[in-house]
């Protein structure tokens, strides 16, 4: 039969080799009980009385975790003992700095509980895993930088981005953001950036990010819509931009996928908040609108420029609805007519250029197949259900 202080032995030489410490802090008494071989492990003395003291100085530990720290033990000195005898098992991490500002990382495993004559403690062990810390970051270095250069390997969680997409687009807002600083200069991604971007080009006419409309409006529609954390915001700032530059009063995206003379409005810009914009295309506007699409070099588009050179009849439909001139490139599946996206003018002729066809030719472009695809989806699902 084994001694108890054989037994004893045994324990201690076990726990040393792992570097576990048994560990007890008596919080009715306010002092604490512990193995002597843990005065040799500490780089900072440890009383036996005065505990709550010494823990709420919390000096061993780094500045930046001391607040916490403080909170725990609060909490821990006014843990509701008469409620339960003894909790779960809690763990916490301590980096104690030592006197040489090396980093000692401990895993503190304990539990709560109160005994028959109401003495309140907290018992645990205390373990160094300093080891494991540095053998793990010398793994996730390894992991993370290729052994020859340096540079980061593919396996690097980078900040703004767990993909190769997100990251590229990340990437690419803030060069288009340093470009239009200037000259010697570095931007750092934040998630506000893109907003600031397009409300930037909506706001400045000389903007590089307008420019990059103009001169690629694919590149640049596709790069807003797609990376957009919010695709509304996003389509509706392009909507502001188009307008504010190609100076018409009002933008649009609808859809048509039933047929019907009352197409459904999915996004609208209009210069006049109190404007009822594409709402006061009644049928009738609608029907004239649609007559007059045919192709061109960019798409299929529906136009006129002045509406006061239509016929009487055709030109009073427009003024009701406060139209005076219009352009809108279809969006189409094959012979289909999904619907559309629109300008119209309400302060008089607009001849439109070559940059607004291409604009809006490729706009309609990334809305059918960043929105309008979604309708397929749901109606083939069968559910009826569209979500913008």
């Amino acid at each position: 039969m084994v001694k108890m202080d054989e037994m004893l032995k045994l324990y201690r030489s076990c726990f040393g080799a792992g570097k576990i410490f048994p560990f007890l802090w008596n919080i009715s008494e306010d002092c604490f009980f512990y193995d002597a071989s843990l005065l040799g492990q500490l780089p900072y003395p440890l009383p036996q009385e005065g505990a709550m003291h010494f823990l709420k100085e919390a000096a061993f530990l780094q500045e930046d975790d001391r607040g916490h720290f403080r909170k725990h033990i609060d909490f821990l000195a006014a843990f509701p003992f008469h409620r339960v005898r003894r909790t779960r098992p809690y763990s916490i991490l301590l980096r104690i700095q030592s006197p040489q500002q090396v980093l000692i990382y401990y895993r503190f495993v304990y539990q709560l509980s109160i005994d028959d004559n109401g003495t309140r403690s907290l018992y645990g062990i205390l373990q160094d895993i300093s080891l494991f810390y540095k053998e793990n970051a010398a793994l996730k270095q390894s992991l993370q930088h290729d052994a020859m250069t340096g540079l980061y390997a593919k396996t690097y969680a980078p900040e703004h981005g767990t993909d190769y997409k997100t990251l590229f687009a990340h990437a690419d807002s803030a060069l288009y953001e340093a470009k239009r600083r200037g000259r010697d200069n570095q931007v750092i991604y934040d998630e506000n950036l893109e907003a600031r971007q397009h409300k930037v080009a909506a706001n400045d006419a000389s903007s590089l990010a307008y420019q990059e409309l103009i001169d690629h409006p694919m590149d640049y529609i596709f790069r807003t819509v797609l990376h957009a954390k919010d695709t509304a915001l996003s389509v509706r700032l392009l909507l502001e931009i188009f307008a504010k530059h190609f100076h018409v009063q009002r933008a649009y995206v609808f859809w048509n996928i039933d047929g019907s003379y009352w197409p459904r409005l999915l996004y609208e810009y209009c210069a006049d908040e109190n404007d009822s914009g594409f709402r006061s295309h009644d049928p009738e506007v609608r029907r004239l609108m649609w007559r007059r699409y045919k192709e061109n070099t960019y798409g299929r588009f529906t136009e006129c420029a002045d509406t006061t050179r239509l016929p009487e009849r055709m030109h009073e439909i427009f003024d009701r609805a406060n139209i005076h001139a219009w352009m809108e490139c279809a969006m189409m599946e094959g012979t289909a007519f999904l619907g559309g996206v629109g300008f119209d003018v309400t302060e008089g002729r607009h001849g439109w250029t070559r940059a607004e066809h291409e604009v809006l030719a490729a706009f309609a472009n990334i809305m059918h197949r960043f929105l309008l695809g979604q309708i397929f989806f749901e109606r083939t699902r069968g559910t009826g259900t569209i979500y913008f």
